[in-house]
C-alpha cells in the first residue's frame, strides 16, 4: 500500500501524545482524528512532520520514545500559525513503529531521500549547495555552500560559505547565521554550529 504523503512523529512508549490522544503501536493500523478541523492550528487533527521536514524540537528526543512513520492520502493542512513546520490530517496509517535511526531510514526509502528531513546528511561536491534538515549535518566542497537546520552542523571547503537556521528567542522567530570559509576565522573542512545569540562556533565532537 503507497500513500500520497508520509511523515514523522514521536510518542511516549505506551502511544500517547499530546492531550493524551493514543497513537497505536500496531503497523498498518487506522488512526482517525474525531475532532479535525482544517483551522491553520494546533489540534483537531494528527499532527506530524511532513517527510519528516521541519523543527525537530517538536519530536521528543528522550531515549524512551517512540518513533512513528505515518502515510496519509487524506487532506494534510500545513500549520504555519506556530513555526514549527508541521502539518496535520485527519486520517493516517501507521507504517513504523521503532527507534529513531530506523524510521529516518525507513521515510527516505519511502521518498524523504533529497529533502532536507531532520537529521539528515547532505554532501555536495566542489561548487555545490548541501541542505541538511533541523539536526542534521551539511558538507559542500571548494567554493559550495551548506544550510544546516536548527541544531545541525555545517561544513563547507575552501571559498565557501556556511548557513545555518538558529531559533530566536527574543524575536520569536527563525534567523540565519552566515559565515565564510577564510573570514572570521571559520576553517575548511571543519564542522560548525551555532551558540545562542547567533555566534557561529566550531561544532562539539563526541
Amino acid at each position: 500500500m503507497t500513500f500520497k504523503m508520509y511523515g514523522l512523529r514521536t510518542v511516549n512508549r505506551d502511544g500517547t501524545s499530546y492531550r493524551g490522544f493514543v497513537w497505536p503501536l500496531v503497523v498498518d493500523a487506522r488512526v482517525e482524528a474525531t475532532d479535525w478541523d482544517p483551522a491553520d492550528r494546533c489540534g483537531g487533527g494528527l499532527h506530524f512532520l511532513p517527510w519528516g521536514c521541519g523543527n525537530v524540537s517538536t519530536c521528543d528526543l528522550n531515549d524512551g520514545a517512540t518513533w512513528l512513520v505515518i502515510g496519509t492520502d487524506d487532506e494534510v493542512v500545513e500549520i504555519t500559525s506556530d513555526g514549527g513546520g508541521k502539518s496535520k490530517t485527519k486520517s493516517a496509517t501507521v507504517i513504523f513503529v521503532g527507534n529513531r535511526t530506523d524510521a529516518i531510514d525507513r521515510i527516505r526509502a519511502l521518498g524523504a531521500a533529497g529533502k532536507p528531513h531532520i537529521f539528515s546528511t547532505a554532501t555536495a561536491g566542489e561548487g555545490g549547495n548541501a541542505t541538511a534538515g533541523h539536526g542534521g549535518n551539511a558538507t559542500a566542497g571548494d567554493r559550495g555552500t551548506a544550510t544546516a537546520g536548527h541544531g545541525g552542523t555545517a561544513t563547507a571547503g575552501d571559498r565557501g560559505t556556511i548557513i545555518i537556521k538558529r531559533w530566536d528567542e527574543k524575536t520569536k522567530r527563525y534567523r540565519l547565521a552566515v559565515g565564510y570559509v577564510g573570514e572570521g576565522g571559520i576553517e575548511a573542512g571543519t564542522a560548525y554550529g551555532v551558540a545562542s545569540g547567533g555566534r557561529i562556533i566550531k561544532a562539539v565532537t563526541v
